[in-house]
């Protein structure tokens, strides 16, 4: 992703108080994002100027006919649809897995998969569908049994698939939760084709896109296992290595590390203390 905004300037918009301009930016892949566009920010960040807001969506018609029509009454554009999800399928066979489930929720993951679309602008009109299997075990592409992987159905593109190794011990069902959550967006990435480096440095774009997904999947862990929310951005914080595991090196690597420790009020080496105690049982919801 290149480090270039896409900005425009108009004069100050109907209903908008005590802005002499607006500056509208914003970060989409490793271009600049066209106009049509600017809904993605009605329920995202942006940027006012030197001050952050959100633009009143009455203001969008407006904004896009160039800011000339100050005395008419701004019209409401029509809905737009990021994502639609008609399905999260739970084929989970083992008591455990079941339960961990059953604590996110179905509605909770389609919750999920929706505020990745509006947070992380990839087009609209999209489609995404979640399935959850249980297979005896899982092997990622080396050869090394892992607790899970996933990818896209085979013969159905909007499908994004995780399997769940049945060989897993009865770890908490917090871990079961965050190794979900985790897939979720490997499947949001792979399903829209980012590369979240693009061969470049770690930047302003990264850090926003990595802050948003990562308190995304903290927020869900807390809500759906009532744990405190330092444990829950510590679990959330342990599972970015592996999903950003085949893109990240190098010194964009260490810069991303280095700009975690700084901005959370812990840092990756407690992260992982934190999450010891979960995969050792001295802390969560242990599946008997």
């Amino acid at each position: 992703m290149t480090n270039q905004p896409a900005t425009r300037t108009v004069t100050t918009p109907p209903n908008v108080v005590d802005l002499d301009e607006v500056v509208v930016t914003g970060y989409i892949d490793n271009s600049y994002f066209d106009f049509a566009s600017l809904f993605w920010l009605f329920n995202s960040d942006s940027y006012f100027d030197n001050m952050y807001t959100n633009i009143d969506p009455s203001t969008f018609d407006w904004i896009l006919n160039g800011g000339n029509n100050i005395n008419t009454s701004p019209v409401v554009s029509n809905p737009v649809t990021m994502v639609t999800v008609d399905s999260v399928v739970n084929n989970l066979v083992d008591t455990c897995l079941k339960a961990a489930f059953d604590k996110l929720t179905s509605d909770k993951l389609k919750g999920q998969l929706n505020k990745l679309y509006q947070q992380t602008f990839v087009g609209t009109g999209k489609k995404h569908n979640l399935e959850i299997i249980q297979t005896p075990h899982v092997y990622d592409p080396n050869g090394n049994e892992v607790a899970s992987i996933s990818h896209i159905k085979s013969g159905d593109a909007t499908t994004w698939v995780i399997e769940m190794s049945g060989s897993l011990d009865n770890y908490p069902l917090e871990i079961f939760g965050n190794i979900i959550s985790h897939e979720m967006v490997h499947g949001f990435l792979q399903m829209n084709d980012l590369d979240f480096t693009v061969n470049s440095a770690f930047a302003d774009p990264h850090k926003e896109m990595l802050d948003k997904w990562i308190c995304q999947t903290q927020e869900l862990l807390v809500e759906a296992f009532g744990i405190p929310a330092n444990d829950a951005l510590a679990l959330s914080l342990t599972g970015y290595d592996d999903v950003l595991n085949n893109s990240v090196n190098g010194s964009f690597k260490l810069n991303m590390i280095s700009w975690i420790n700084l901005k959370y009020s812990i840092n990756l080496t407690q992260a992982e203390q934190v999450s010891d105690q979960y995969f050792n049982k001295l802390k969560g919801t242990v599946c008997h």
